[in-house]
C-alpha cells in the first residue's frame, strides 16, 4: 500500500521524537495498530526521489525461443515469431491453480489455433 503525505509526516515526525510508537501515537490521537500498520507500509515502500534518473541502456533483443515456465516447474517453449495477441492468452494461463488447468487451457488455444489455420489454409 502507498504511504499517503499525511502518514509519511507523522512517522518522520516519530522517528526524530524519540518517543516510543505508543508515546507518539497518544500525544498525536493515532491509532497505534494504524501506524504500526502504516509504519509498516513505509518500511516497504520508502519514498523514491521523483527527480532521480537512472542511466539505462536500451539493446534490440533476439531471441530464438520464448520460455514460460508456469510456478510448479512446467516449461512452455515457443517460437519468438509468436503473434503477441498469442502470447497474451498464453500468458493469462500462468494464473491457472494445476497442470490440469493448464493442459486444458493449452490444448484449447492449439485446437482453435490449428481449426483457424486449417479453416484459412483450405479456404484461399
Amino acid at each position: 500500500m502507498a504511504i499517503t503525505a499525511k502518514w509519511r509526516q507523522h512517522i518522520e515526525a516519530w522517528q526524530r521524537s524519540g518517543l516510543s510508537q505508543a508515546e507518539y501515537c497518544a500525544a498525536q490521537q493515532l491509532n497505534v495498530r494504524t501506524f504500526t500498520a502504516r509504519l509498516s507500509d513505509y518500511r516497504k515502500f520508502p519514498k523514491l526521489d521523483s527527480t532521480a534518473l537512472i542511466p539505462v541502456q536500451i539493446q534490440p533483443v533476439t531471441a530464438e525461443a520464448i520460455v514460460f515456465t508456469h510456478a510448479q516447474g512446467h516449461r512452455l517453449e515457443l517460437p519468438a515469431s509468436m503473434p503477441a495477441n498469442w502470447l497474451n492468452g498464453i500468458e493469462s494461463a500462468s494464473k491457472v491453480r494445476s497442470y490440469q488447468e493448464l493442459m486444458v487451457h493449452m490444448f484449447g488455444k492449439l485446437a482453435a489455433a490449428m481449426f483457424f489455420w486449417n479453416f484459412l489454409r483450405v479456404s484461399t
